[in-house]
């Protein structure tokens, strides 16, 4: 499995997020679209490669929005601006481009060492990646 490119996400001139089309992580795409439950019965060409970008895309959105996700893959964000900061996280973090970065390549990259892990036929699912996470945790 090819790695995630570092600048894999960056922030637009206008303030929204995109994935850096430059760089060829089809693999990537192809790797999350099979195994995403999210995405399960939805048709998708899987040589097109940008509708597997934009279904990979989807299935990190949907796996983002789980708040334990969120909160997990923040984490070095979190404690980068507590170390500069030294102030409570609070809005100020929350509405920072790079806190949103950060989450969708958190969580691109959990879904990926998710994948690596998968038996034959298994599929990421909500309670599957919600229990990865907890298995960090004594």
């Amino acid at each position: 499995m090819p790695t995630i490119p570092p600048q894999r996400y960056k922030l637009t001139s206008d303030g929204r997020i995109c994935r850096d089309g430059s760089v060829d992580t089809h693999a990537l795409d192809m790797a999350i679209c099979q195994v995403a439950d999210c995405l399960r019965g939805r048709r998708y060409n899987s040589m097109d490669r940008n509708q597997c970008a934009r279904f990979a895309v989807e299935a990190v959105v949907h796996h983002a929005n789980l708040p334990i996700v969120a909160y997990f893959v923040s984490l070095p964000e979190i404690h980068d601006f507590l170390k500069t900061k030294k102030l409570f996280v609070g809005p100020d973090i929350l509405a920072s481009p790079s806190y949103m970065l950060a989450i969708y390549k958190g969580t691109e990259g959990l879904l990926l060492d998710i994948y690596n892990d998968l038996q034959q036929g298994q599929f990421i699912t909500d309670d599957l990646v919600k229990a990865r996470i907890r298995s960090y945790f004594p």
